[in-house]
Order: C-alpha cells, then sequence, then structure tokens
C-alpha cells in the first residue's frame, strides 16, 4: 500500500488491508489472476489504468461504508463493504462463479487452522467477529458479447469496531 495522505489507518482501512494480503496469497486466486489482475486501489501506480478484460479473469475491490450504530459507550460499529468488479474471458457464465467460489475459498480456507488464524487476525486489525458475509455474491453477470467475456459485480461485508477512546 502505498499512502497518499499521512493519516493513520481507520479500523475500516486496517480490516480492508489485511483482507488485500488474504486474497493477494492465496495460491489458488494466485494460480489464475496475475498480480496485476487484482486490483485492490491501494496506491499501487500500476493500477492508473482501466480494467481490461486482456487482464482477465480480473477483480477490482472498492471500499464503501454503511451506517454506524453506538456499539458500547465509547465505541460505533459499522460496515465495512467491499464491492468486487470481476471480469472474465470466454463464453461460459459459471466462469465467473468458479471464480468467486475462489474467492471465498480464500477468505474461508478448507484448513480449520488457516481459517481461524485469518479470523483473528481480522478482529485484531477492527473487525466484531471476524466472518465475512457474502451480501451480493457474484450477481447478474452481464455478457460481453463483442469481447467474449463476462463483467459482473459482488460484494463483502465485515462489521467493524470504531473505538472513539484510541
Amino acid at each position: 500500500m502505498i499512502k497518499g495522505l499521512n493519516l493513520p489507518d481507520s479500523p475500516r482501512t486496517a480490516v480492508f488491508i489485511l483482507l488485500a494480503e488474504v486474497i493477494r496469497n492465496d495460491p489458488l486466486i494466485r494460480s489464475v489472476c496475475k498480480e496485476t489482475s487484482l486490483r485492490f486501489l491501494d496506491g499501487d501506480p500500476r493500477e492508473k489504468n482501466e480494467l481490461g478484460l486482456d487482464q482477465a479473469p480480473a477483480m477490482r475491490f472498492t471500499v464503501s461504508t454503511g451506517p454506524d450504530e453506538w456499539w458500547q459507550p465509547e465505541s460505533f460499529k459499522g460496515p465495512l463493504v467491499i464491492n468486487v468488479e470481476m471480469l472474465v474471458k470466454g463464453f461460459n457464465q459459471l466462469d465467473v462463479q468458479n471464480l468467486w467460489w475462489a474467492l471465498v475459498r480464500a477468505i474461508y480456507p478448507k484448513d480449520q487452522a488457516t481459517k481461524l488464524a485469518i479470523q483473528k487476525r481480522l478482529v485484531s486489525a477492527g473487525a466484531e467477529t471476524g466472518q465475512c458475509r457474502f451480501t451480493q455474491p457474484a450477481y447478474d453477470p452481464q455478457q460481453l458479447p463483442a469481447s467474449g467475456g463476462f463483467h459482473a459485480m459482488g460484494q463483502i461485508t465485515l462489521m467493524i469496531r470504531l473505538p472513539l477512546n484510541t
């Protein structure tokens, strides 16, 4: 990550950075997506160009939020919403679902110890439980008939603790 502003990381930022690391380092994701095809918009100058089908399979992750609410006397909690844009080459719409499933398995790997370690790290970074909800799993894949591929969107949501006394 390359910082633009000299500010401390918010809890949402810390959780997003950790989740990006988990996804980037997953062996299955790395086997199908080039490093430059995983876009986290975290200051890398290689990400300045538009994501194109020539880079597919590709995923772009952008951060959004939702309403915060009081959680404890000195803290809020609120969602970290990560929008996932996916591009897949070819004419098989099921490739979109399979790429989404690879993303799910990166966050929730088969190995129980690894899965629990990821959740523990997410909690340490600021997540309420460390559990991701896939609130919009690769919905509405749109065929790109002229270029032979699919464009789809998905969404991952985590609840984040936002302490006011730290």
